[in-house]
């Protein structure tokens, strides 16, 4: 538990004289509901869909009852103690405007609900029991900021910024939660809203600065000491209107799905970080394959970019960190929209509500060590450390390479041929056919790649190859290893939780995978 605030000095986050970090993960799913997270891709994909659609299955009573019960059971006291036990410092907690106050087209009047206001709270108890810090994400805003079933808009259009009462109404909501938090040093930032404005609505990119110097000087009339997250537009990729500072206390928040983990896909961020000398943070990344969480996670810890992974929990994946069963049938409520009988209904949302229980979801550890790079993790060889040249690498490639650029790295597919594919979301098929981007190396190049135990536990390191000799270091120390056909394994005894893996090429060949088990 803190009892200091968590404030911005440069481009650096601090609580009294130590630094953080941010390494969280998005409580998405809980407070806002989003289709694809209940296995639904058709017509019901936002919470005011699914509540039409739950009372015409069961009737208005029993909605009730299935919503209560769903807050309940989706996050409980067990997620906050497993998040915190796998060594993450933060949590995100998106939230609907409907769970805070009535929905009112007509005026900017605002009558605030309590129901929202006890999750947030419950959520704050939780993490100061764990030791978590809490981000307040506003990601339905009241006429919606992206007019998409993200925000939980009604008409399809981002009305925030097309009318003033739905501005008024924002204004009044984040003056409220200011209000009611100012004190509470366990919140460490307001994040004003999710992903506004969509590239197809740049019309009204115009708005989006003014606003959130309007919605600062309210939050500050009341609240002088929470950080504020200001993200871009276009799902929080753009950061063109970011001009000028508004604050001292600011965060530039940024997302990034699918694209290659390399400096060149951030570089407008880096820059922008600098040129207004704020944090950067990447407040949504996920929704991909344990090698790319290895490295993108990876690169923004070593760019001194605090993080927070997205979802926390979903319906029967393995790319969340937990996720919960699918039950035979579960299509015909929200993705076939067949006719069904009250009783059946009734069994399927039940079960549903079962299945939802943390006892009874899967944890899906490997994402877990793939974010942190610990214990058990495989790192591709192209995504070495991020340090830069005489650091993390050394190579006497002069041209440019078509991945990580300005590395001049040259990169080669499993055979050695030309690699071609992008690197930013793989298929099974893909994936099973070990359609990676390798490193070609020269003799006398050398690549660095950290690691991360949590015990003292022996490990073995294995590196797969082809045609290729090198000389293997862990922190520098040369290591003995077996060499078989494409592969080198070597076991030890880790003598501190991080360290770092040597591979030195004594001839030309294909580096390809770093494993440890």
């Amino acid at each position: 538990m803190t009892n200091e605030f968590m404030y911005a000095k440069g481009q650096d986050l601090f609580i009294g004289q130590e630094k953080i970090l941010l390494q969280g993960v998005g409580l998405g799913g809980w407070m806002l509901p989003e289709g694809y997270m209940w296995g639904s891709y058709g017509k019901i994909t936002r919470p005011r869909k699914f509540e039409e659609r739950i009372i015409e299955l069961i009737g208005k009573e029993e909605s009730l009852r299935f919503w209560n019960t769903y807050y309940q059971n989706f996050i409980s006291d067990e997620d906050f103690a497993l998040i915190k036990s796998n060594g993450f410092n933060s949590v995100r907690l998106p939230f609907n405007f409907r769970m805070l106050m009535e929905e009112n087209e007509s005026t900017d009047e605002v009558v605030f609900l309590e129901q929202g206001f006890k999750m947030i709270d419950y959520t704050i108890k939780e993490c100061k029991k764990n030791n978590l810090y809490l981000i307040l994400d506003l990601h339905g805003a009241p006429g919606g900021q992206t007019g998409t079933n993200i925000d939980d808009s009604k008409y399809d259009q981002p009305e925030l910024f097309q009318k003033r009462i739905y501005q008024v109404q924002t204004l009044k909501l984040w003056k409220e939660i200011a209000r009611r938090y100012k004190h509470e040093t366990q919140v460490i930032m307001y994040d004003l809203l999710n992903e506004p404005l969509p590239d197809w609505n740049k019309a009204l990119y115009k708005h989006l600065y003014p606003f959130y110097k309007e919605l600062i000087q309210e939050i500050r009339s009341i609240d002088k000491n929470h950080l504020i997250s200001l993200e871009g537009a276009h799902w929080a990729t753009d950061f063109s209107m970011f001009t000028e500072r508004l604050d001292d206390n600011v965060v530039l928040h940024f997302h990034k799905y699918w694209n290659s983990p390399e400096l060149e896909k951030i570089e407008e961020f880096l820059e922008k970080r600098k040129e207004l000398d704020y944090p950067l943070f990447m407040g949504e990344g996920g929704e991909n394959d344990l090698y790319w969480y290895s490295a993108s996670f990876k690169m923004y810890e070593q760019l001194n970019i605090g993080w927070n992974f997205w979802a926390y929990k979903k319906i029967q994946n393995t790319n969340s960190i937990i996720s919960f069963k699918k039950d035979e049938g579960w299509k015909a409520l929200f993705e076939d929209i067949v006719d069904i009988d009250k009783e059946t209904a009734l069994t399927l949302l039940n079960s549903f509500l079962e299945n939802i229980k943390f006892e009874n979801c899967v944890v899906n550890q490997d994402v877990v060590n793939h974010l942190f790079r610990k214990d058990s993790v495989l790192q591709i060889s192209t995504f070495y450390d991020y340090y830069g040249k005489g650091i993390s690498f050394d190579n006497e490639n002069k041209e440019e390479g078509f991945l990580r650029k300005n590395d001049c790295i040259k990169v080669v597919n499993a055979d050695g041929g030309n690699w071609e594919y992008n690197f930013s979301r793989y298929s099974t098929e893909q994936i099973e056919k070990e359609m990676y981007p390798y490193i070609h190396l020269q003799q006398g190049e050398w690549y660095t790649y950290t690691f991360h135990v949590t015990n003292e536990n022996r490990k073995v390191l294995e590196i797969t190859f082809k045609d290729l000799e090198f000389d293997v270091f862990l922190d520098e120390n040369p290591r003995i290893g077996k060499y078989a056909e494409g592969l080198f394994q070597t076991s030890f005894v880790p003598q501190k939780k991080t360290f770092v893996v040597k591979v030195k090429a004594n001839s030309q060949g294909i580096l390809k995978q770093i494993r440890l088990i």
